[in-house]
């Protein structure tokens, strides 16, 4: 059976802000508004001062898989949103595995 999910980590120069399988990703960069779903193409992108929202499966939901999953996720019932701001984060996706990468000081 194909994974429905990404895995998905969220690194600081200190530390790891997320680790988990998420149902997509969404945010905002210079040319728009992007979805990251799973099986998306090989992807890397800038975002600045734009919120980064997850979809994860709500608790307690996590073990349960049933015939209507697609459809419950189409319709979010079985679907939370965690939003996190940075002010920069780089987003790089590959092979159903994204790293977001942030609090990110650029030296120019």
């Amino acid at each position: 059976m194909a994974q429905n999910f990404l895995n998905v980590k969220i690194i600081s120069p200190t530390q790891t802000i997320f680790e988990g399988k998420v149902l997509s990703i969404s945010s905002v960069n210079s040319t728009g508004k992007f979805d990251i779903l799973p099986f998306h193409a090989n992807f890397i992108t800038l975002v600045q001062k734009n919120p980064v929202i997850l979809r994860v499966k709500k608790k307690g939901n996590e073990g349960k898989i049933s015939k209507a999953f697609a459809l419950d996720q189409f319709f979010e019932r079985d679907v939370a949103e965690v939003k996190y701001d940075f002010d920069t984060a780089i987003i790089f996706t590959k092979d159903n595995f994204v790293k977001i990468y942030t609090n990110i000081q650029p030296q120019f």
